[in-house]
């Protein structure tokens, strides 16, 4: 994107409701329809952005949520920040998770290993001790933490197994989330054996499916799913955040 005033150019550009998140120079800041810098160009990595206009956005490798006008909402004292908003956001300090709200109050205690909200499920999938559970809001445990996996369906269900044999199934009400869901497995089954063990692999990590589908349109050659899949099982990783950073450098060409 060039500036008619400055003539700026940005090595990376993502469009959202009127603004956009650059990166230029290896930092990211915002910038307005017409060009013009509305958030410096000041930050590390960027992480999320809601559709009320708040940034999960990280510096000096923390994560804190600042608006359009660059007021900080949320410091930047986490690990991660996922904004699941208007409800609370899940984020992570000191390696665990916990929930807090946009006064940056502590509404759940940092006791998990991970932790997610589904849109159309009211509780949260968690992980404890390397097995997945579900917890309520106050992050009381609903299910116990007996789940070595879990995965979104396509028929709008939420299903955790275990190695011993332990099932459950959870019927999602998200209208948004089944087409979702839907337009995933339609990219899935186009993609060859090596695309289809990639996106098996991500989808586990990434309950986000723009995530998903964003990631599996720039893994565009054998080679970069290759370089992806390597990368997941030498590593084991099952977080996000690990994820988003090496996607981008293999996009790139960096890796």
């Amino acid at each position: 994107m060039a500036n008619k005033n400055n003539y700026d150019f940005y090595d990376e550009l993502m469009q959202n409701k009127g603004y956009f998140i650059a990166l230029k120079d290896d930092k990211y800041g915002i910038v307005d329809s017409h060009g013009k810098t509305v958030v410096p160009f000041m930050y590390d990595e960027y992480a999320d952005d809601a559709e009320n206009g708040l940034i999960t956005i990280s510096l000096k490798g923390k994560f804190g949520i600042i608006d359009l006008n660059n007021n900080i909402i949320i410091p930047f004292e986490y690990d991660v920040i996922r904004n699941y908003l208007p409800e609370n956001i899940a984020a992570k300090k000191n390696g665990k998770y916990g929930l807090i709200n946009l006064k940056n109050e502590i509404i759940s205690d940092f006791m998990y290993d991970d932790l997610f909200k589904i849109k159309g499920y009211e509780n949260y999938i968690a992980k404890s001790d390397n097995k997945w559970g579900i917890v309520e809001k106050n992050l009381n445990i609903i299910e116990p933490f007996i789940y070595d996996d879990w995965m979104i369906t396509m028929d709008e269900l939420i299903h955790l197994t275990s190695k011993n044999g332990d099932f459950l199934e959870i019927k999602l009400k998200d209208k948004q989330l089944t087409e979702e869901i839907n337009q995933s497995y339609q990219i899935r089954e186009s993609l060859s054996d090596l695309g289809k063990e990639v996106f098996d692999r991500l989808q586990k990590i990434w309950n986000q499916e723009d995530f998903l589908l964003c990631s599996m349109v720039y893994l565009d050659t054998e080679e970069k799913l290759q370089k992806m899949l390597d990368f997941l099982i030498e590593t084991g990783t099952t977080d996000s955040d690990d994820v988003i950073p090496y996607s981008v450098k293999i996009a790139k060409g960096l890796v």
